[in-house]
């Protein structure tokens, strides 16, 4: 951990009528109360995991907000306050074999921020000393993420990867 405030953040999407010829069928009362308790429970498992593996040294401070609105657009809009955004990605929904989920892909496209996109895998456990892995592409984000990618490194004294990419296609040719 670097030793800076942390939020963990949930956000709720608004429900978005379907259109549909079928009648439509009215939304539980108790619908959005179970959603914010769903939401807080989520939030206190998130607490709890950033206390087990700070144990070493204690947590930093940990803030846990709902916030009700757009995902991507709500979390882009936090990034430009933010020193970094980490998004976690399951592989469980519609589009499972791609490599990020629809919220990791907006975050990694529009943030204000570095990202980091953290996969969950059950098939086989996560080598003891992974390395810290950095995409690097010359820009001046790069920068800042190199920067971070560094002190990671060196704080969990494990290797730095490097990878950058590039394209001999400029966007406006495709």
């Amino acid at each position: 951990m670097r030793n800076v405030p942390l939020t963990l953040m949930h956000v709720i999407a608004p429900v978005v009528p379907a259109v549909t010829p079928w009648p439509e069928i009215p939304i539980p009362q108790d619908y959005f109360e179970r959603q914010d308790d769903k939401a807080r429970q989520i939030l206190e498992d998130a607490r709890r995991a950033v206390a087990d593996s700070t144990a070493d040294h204690g947590p930093p401070f940990v803030y846990s907000v709902v916030v009700h609105g757009p995902t991507v657009s709500t979390l882009v809009n936090q990034s430009k306050i933010a020193d970094m955004m980490v998004s976690g990605w399951r592989g469980d929904g519609a589009f499972s074999q791609v490599p990020f989920g629809s919220v990791s892909t907006g975050l990694v496209n529009y943030a204000q921020c570095p990202v980091a996109v953290a996969v969950v895998h059950d098939e086989a456990p996560p080598p003891a000393q992974p390395p810290v892995l950095v995409g690097i592409d010359g820009s001046p984000a790069s920068e800042l993420a190199t920067e971070i990618a560094f002190d990671q490194a060196f704080r969990r004294g494990v290797d730095l990867v490097a990878l950058h990419a590039w394209s001999d296609v400029r966007v406006s040719e495709v």
